[in-house]
């Protein structure tokens, strides 16, 4: 999998965050269909991870949802994809061509660091966990999963819980000083 990083914050130094980004997406491709068939059928997925400031997560939670607050993690899917299929065969403009292998974009996810760190605060986990979290939960949103029934919710949650036992990031683990974990 591609992930192109944007960082349009000052606030956290990003190596470790896009480090974790980096391993709870590989570990969740692994998980989900779609990803692997694109594999199969020589065809990479890529997505875009930007680290926004509250500022503009709030801008743009106001325009594309109509909702004037921060928030912790956005998503913008580019394929109609629900649970993980497609619900419209891929189209030749859906992939780029460019570098020799089929590219296929999923979309873009914002993650607002500082949101991150006041909720990890307020949950009592790490704030590597709730990073972790929200890109898991970003990236199923770009895979058609969704939280809007009980079913849907039970099975979306279940794949990022997962992901993130794999990864040692469970719930239990004590809390740090959490701006110290990303210095």
């Amino acid at each position: 999998m591609q992930i192109q990083f944007v960082n349009k914050q000052r606030k956290y130094p990003t190596e470790q965050a896009r480090a974790l980004v980096e391993a709870i997406l590989s570990e969740l491709e692994t998980q989900v269909t779609f990803c692997r068939q694109m594999e199969k059928k020589g065809t990479t997925c890529a997505l875009a991870v930007t680290f926004a400031s509250q500022t503009q997560i709030r801008r743009i939670n106001a325009e594309t949802r109509g909702i004037d607050q921060v928030t912790d993690v956005l998503s913008f899917p580019m394929l109609e994809l629900g649970d993980g299929k497609l619900r419209a065969p891929l189209q030749a403009s859906d992939l780029d061509r460019s570098s020799g292998q089929p590219v296929v974009f999923l979309g873009d996810i914002l993650i607002c660091l500082e949101k991150a760190e006041l909720q990890a605060h307020e949950l009592g986990h790490r704030f590597e966990r709730e990073i972790a979290f929200l890109a898991a939960h970003g990236f199923l949103h770009l895979l058609g999963y969704d939280h809007d029934t009980p079913a849907r919710e039970k099975n979306m949650l279940r794949q990022q819980r997962a992901a993130l036992l794999k990864l040692g990031l469970n719930r239990d683990t004590a809390t740090r000083d959490v701006q110290g974990d990303l210095s």
